[in-house]
């Protein structure tokens, strides 16, 4: 911040225009503000996180927000971040990306170009959960020739779920109640639990048969993305 307003008081000295200088102030400023605040909201495994971004975004009091974009910008700027809430993780980093920086555009120019990149990311997101939120009400559907406890089916209606936590929450229930089924008959055996508590990371498996036969595998343990569903 130092550096730059050194150099528009060179800018004042040499006459230019007190609007002028007054805007490349403010676009300055709001675009560090974004660098530092996207460098500061990281997700989950160091991912791009365009909702913890827009939480330090409205943490901003709304006539800061205004010095920071501009009462003509704050209004798009505003609406636009909101929309960051509806992202999904396939559409994070492009967006993080087309978030507005140091450039010879004008901050307008890239809160429109950024609006367009959310307003395709949301479309692409609805694609998505549309396809995955149909899966499930096609295997309930089928399950209901199968199954003789059809009462209990009813309670999965997947086909008014909104949002991807939604879908995951009933998901792990249905599971747990129907995962036996595979083919249209029930060939599995009940769910055995047995809970395990374990930090991300690496682990090696081993699974041993009753005839002597054993396998092993590596596998990697991450973050349960169910558990801000529980």
């Amino acid at each position: 911040y130092a550096d730059d307003l050194d150099n528009y008081i060179k800018l004042a000295r040499a006459g230019t225009e007190p609007k002028a200088l007054r805007e490349n102030v403010r676009e300055s400023l709001a675009r560090k503000w974004i660098e530092n605040a996207v460098r500061t909201s990281p997700g989950d495994f160091g991912d791009k996180n365009p909702k913890a971004f827009a939480d330090k975004y409205f943490k901003l009091d709304k006539e800061v927000r205004k010095e920071l974009f501009g009462a003509d910008n704050i209004e798009e700027m505003d609406k636009v971040i909101s929309d960051f809430y509806l992202s999904s993780k396939n559409t994070a980093e492009s967006i993080i990306e087309s978030l507005p920086r140091i450039t010879d555009q004008s901050l307008r120019k890239q809160i429109l170009d950024l609006k367009q990149v959310v307003d395709d990311g949301i479309a692409i997101n609805s694609d998505e959960l549309i396809n995955y939120k149909t899966k499930f009400i096609n295997l309930v559907d089928e399950l209901k020739d199968v199954v003789i406890d059809k009462k209990n089916l009813k309670q999965y209606d997947f086909k008014n779920l909104n949002s991807f936590d939604e879908i995951n929450k009933l998901r792990k229930s249905f599971l747990d109640d129907y995962g036996m089924y595979a083919n249209g008959k029930k060939i599995f055996g009940d769910k055995l639990y047995e809970s395990y508590v374990v930090k991300p990371g690496k682990y090696k498996l081993i699974l041993e048969l009753e005839n002597g036969e054993s396998f092993s595998e590596i596998i990697s343990v991450r973050e349960d993305p169910l558990k801000t569903s529980n």
